[in-house]
């Protein structure tokens, strides 16, 4: 067999062989997948899961993917990362760690406003910023204060008494932030 029957053969073999291993993720990934989180200042895993989606909860920002001999992986995602996934689709997702959390990572997203989400702008002086669990906590100025969902990529570099402000899509009865726009440390 010729040097080029054999490379194309392989080539088009290949991903049939990728296709075969239906092994579920190992949650400790390889060093080939390891990053600096500057978030925590450690190595943080990020990894990838085909399977298929048995629930999307758009509110809790919660997307579960049945891996195959009954094992299955929740990963975090605003909305807008969730908005086209459906029940029983396969889906092939990449996700990082941030903290004890599982998120999708940043991907093209889709457009929610409008259909099923309320958008509003907001002002205010951060007051808490848990990044692992993706939420930021607004002084609102009024004496009130609001409690706002995000992907850890979106606040992690806001710091209590920054001011700030941000849209967000309030999804059932949670409001995850569309954008946000940093201003300065209040003083």
């Amino acid at each position: 067999m010729s040097a080029f029957r054999m490379t194309l053969l392989g080539a088009l073999l290949a991903p049939a062989l990728l296709l075969a291993d239906d092994k579920p993720m190992q949650e400790k990934a390889p060093p080939s997948e390891m990053s600096l989180n500057p978030m925590h200042g450690r190595a943080a895993v990020s990894g990838h899961v085909r399977g298929a989606v048995t629930r999307v909860d758009y509110g809790l920002g919660e997307i579960i993917v049945a891996l195959g001999g009954g094992e299955s992986i929740a990963l975090r995602g605003t909305p807008a990362q969730l908005a086209d996934f459906k029940r029983g689709e396969v889906a092939d997702l990449s996700y990082e760690k941030f903290g004890d959390s599982r998120w999708l990572s940043q991907m093209g997203q889709s457009a929610i406003s409008g259909s099923f989400a309320r958008t509003t702008t907001v002002t205010g002086a951060v007051s808490a910023v848990n990044k692992a669990d993706g939420r930021v906590t607004l002084n609102l100025g009024t004496g009130e204060s609001a409690t706002f969902d995000a992907h850890p990529d979106a606040i992690k570099s806001l710091v209590p008494g920054q001011f700030i402000s941000l849209t967000y899509d309030r999804v059932a009865q949670r409001n995850w932030v569309k954008n946000l726009s940093e201003g300065e440390l209040e003083k």
